[in-house]
C-alpha cells in the first residue's frame, strides 16, 4: 500500500504503512521480522501500539491540539514503539523462551503433579 510522507525519520529496517485504521509504523529487525508495531490515526489524533483500531476519544487530546500536532503525535507514537521494542531486545538478552514447564530435580522441594509450581509437598 501507499503511505503517505511522515513527518519523522523511521530508524534503519523500519518501515510503515497505510492502512484502514490509520498509518502502520513495524519495527522490523535486520532479518525482515516484525517485533513490533504502532498504529497512528490522524482522523482521532492517537495511537495505540499494536495493529488494532485507534478508538475516538470524547474531545481529542490537548497534546494534539495547537499547531505541529501532527509532528508531535508521531514523535511520541515513534517514542512508545521504540520503548517496547527495546524491552523486547531486553527480554530477549536476558532470558531464552522456554517451551514448557521446566524440570525440577526430585526432592522434597520438587511440586508433586497437579499442584501449583513453588508449593512444597509434605511428608
Amino acid at each position: 500500500m501507499a503511505t503517505s510522507k511522515l513527518p519523522v525519520a523511521l530508524p534503519a529496517h523500519w518501515y510503515a504503512e497505510d492502512d484502514w485504521r490509520g498509518t502502520l509504523i513495524h519495527a522490523v529487525d535486520r532479518k525482515g521480522h516484525i517485533l513490533a508495531s504502532v498504529t497512528v490515526n490522524e482522523t482521532v489524533r492517537g495511537y495505540l501500539i499494536g495493529v488494532q483500531a485507534v478508538p475516538a476519544f470524547h474531545g481529542k487530546a490537548k497534546r494534539y491540539m495547537r499547531r505541529g500536532w501532527r509532528l508531535r503525535l508521531y514523535r511520541d507514537a515513534l517514542a512508545a514503539l521504540m520503548s517496547a521494542w527495546r524491552g523486547l531486545q531486553r527480554a530477549d538478552l536476558r532470558e531464552p523462551v522456554l517451551h514448557g514447564a521446566a524440570r525440577q530435580p526430585p526432592g522434597d522441594n520438587a511440586a508433586s503433579p497437579g499442584m501449583p509450581a513453588g508449593t512444597q509437598r509434605r511428608s
